[in-house]
């Protein structure tokens, strides 16, 4: 199971605190040996844990995306998205949302919780299954908008 976080700056004339987004990180370490990957910019940031290497990925320098994911039906969904289905689970999660957008949590079976940040439309897309078997929290102030998988995770306000 991954572990995945991300925080978005909610203005960028106030230069943002990068101890915030460190003590994010450090509260979403998990155990010794278990890899964090992140990608931050200007205050923006995106982070997973877990042993899974792939899940943050990047589409271009567009869009980036952290994931925890385990989807069913992988055949059917690679089919409808013109894919193949030996994708990893963000992968194709990622192919959804630039097929259908918004709408496409709705096209995916499994348990996930995801967060995508779109760089040219400053946009910020975040999901997570019906039943909530990947939990994905949030938290919005006048610094930005925090999302993680762990409530621990986010920053105190």
């Amino acid at each position: 199971m991954a572990a995945i976080a991300g925080h978005l700056h909610a203005d960028r004339d106030i230069p943002q605190d990068p101890r915030r987004i460190e003590a994010m990180l450090q509260r979403l370490v998990g155990p010794p040996g278990e890899p964090l990957q992140s990608w931050t910019s200007d205050g923006d940031c995106l982070a997973c844990v877990g042993r899974d290497a792939g899940n943050l990925r990047a589409a271009g320098d567009r869009l980036k995306i952290v994931a925890d994911a385990r989807l069913d039906d992988r055949k059917t969904l690679a089919g409808r998205l013109g894919c193949n289905e030996a994708l990893p689970d963000v992968a194709l999660i990622l192919a959804a949302h630039q097929r259908w957008g918004v709408d496409c949590a709705s096209q995916l079976m499994g348990d996930f919780a995801f967060a995508i940040w779109d760089s040219q439309n400053r946009s910020f897309y975040a999901a997570r299954d019906l039943f909530g078997a990947k939990p994905l929290y949030y938290r919005r102030d006048r610094s930005g908008l925090a999302v993680a998988s762990r409530l621990d995770a986010l920053p105190q306000p």
